[in-house]
């Protein structure tokens, strides 16, 4: 009887730092981006974590429609936090329709920076979904430095344009040369304007209805065609990402669905050939949309994310 006592304590003790260690605590605030705008934070932290995840959220969305993705980190003792996009969420700003998408990428540079003040000598990491994929991968090509791996979702390195009779059709980056001057130009004069057929199916973004809908029904999810200058700033973007993914050097896991129908899978895959990652791996996961982190399925999203992401750290 002695023994099961024995090993009933040994196991509590055990458990009990991993169960401590997963507890999170979550907080919020303000900091200032670019231009003095507002911007709205959020953080989950777990105590003396083993790293930490900086969350990029998609267009239209905010902060909020990534806490389950928080608590997984967060049991893997990793510390995460993530912001509102300027003219997103909480955060001030230009309806989802940027200035300039540079200004994306200097907000977020204040807030890693933040970010490594509060969490002194921790290894940080980045993951960013389609908008947020193609912000953290520009920030990983330019500061490099501050990351130690970066994960991206379905990043908009590529675009459809939908067409009549043909539907949505995937828009050659040669195609995309020739109308990004256009674009620009016509951004200059009519920035607000939206852009047909840019309106997001909610029903595209995954298989399960409770998420779609629960996307559907957010006040605060943006549920109006793509404006313009939002439209052109991705599309230099775009040109960026795929004419410089030989400077991305930090190591990445590139993923994407293969039936996603706002960013094309064969344009997630060309950057990551044109990347010639040293420490690189892409994953397409068959009949997966848009958003593979919340598919029914998703736990093999999940554990193929953890399984590249604990031996980094």
């Amino acid at each position: 009887m002695k023994s099961i006592y024995v090993v009933l304590i040994i196991s509590f003790v055990l458990i009990l730092p991993t169960a401590m260690g997963s507890e999170m605590d979550r907080n919020s605030g303000y900091f200032e981006g670019v231009e003095g705008a507002k911007l709205f934070y959020q953080h989950w932290t777990v105590r003396d974590p083993k790293a930490v995840m900086v969350i990029v959220h998609g267009f239209g969305e905010h902060s909020d429609r990534y806490i389950e993705m928080a608590e997984r980190f967060g049991a893997e003792g990793i510390s995460c936090y993530t912001m509102d996009l300027r003219g997103h969420g909480r955060s001030e700003g230009p309806r989802w329709n940027p200035e300039s998408f540079d200004y994306y990428i200097e907000d977020l540079k204040t807030y890693v920076d933040m970010v490594k003040r509060w969490e002194p000598q921790k290894k940080i990491f980045m993951l960013g979904h389609s908008l947020g994929g193609a912000i953290a991968l520009k920030y990983a090509i330019l500061y490099p430095e501050d990351l130690e791996g970066l994960i991206v979702s379905g990043p908009a390195v590529g675009g459809y344009q939908a067409i009549p009779i043909l539907g949505r059709v995937e828009v050659p980056l040669s195609m995309e040369r020739i109308l990004s001057p256009i674009m620009s130009l016509v951004a200059r004069f009519l920035p607000d304007i939206g852009m047909p057929g840019t309106m997001i199916d909610p029903s595209y973004l995954n298989h399960d209805p409770e998420n779609y809908n629960a996307y559907a029904n957010d006040p605060m999810v943006c549920h109006e065609a793509m404006k313009i200058r939002f439209q052109s700033e991705a599309l230099k973007t775009i040109l960026f990402l795929q004419d410089n993914a030989q400077e991305l050097r930090v190591p990445s896991l590139i993923m994407c669905g293969s039936e996603d129908v706002l960013v094309p899978p064969s344009s997630v895959r060309l950057f990551y050939e044109n990347a010639h990652l040293e420490d690189g791996k892409f994953v397409e996961y068959e009949g997966f949309y848009h958003e593979i982190f919340n598919e029914i399925g998703k736990e093999k999203v999940y554990d193929e994310t953890i399984s590249w992401l604990l031996p980094r750290i």
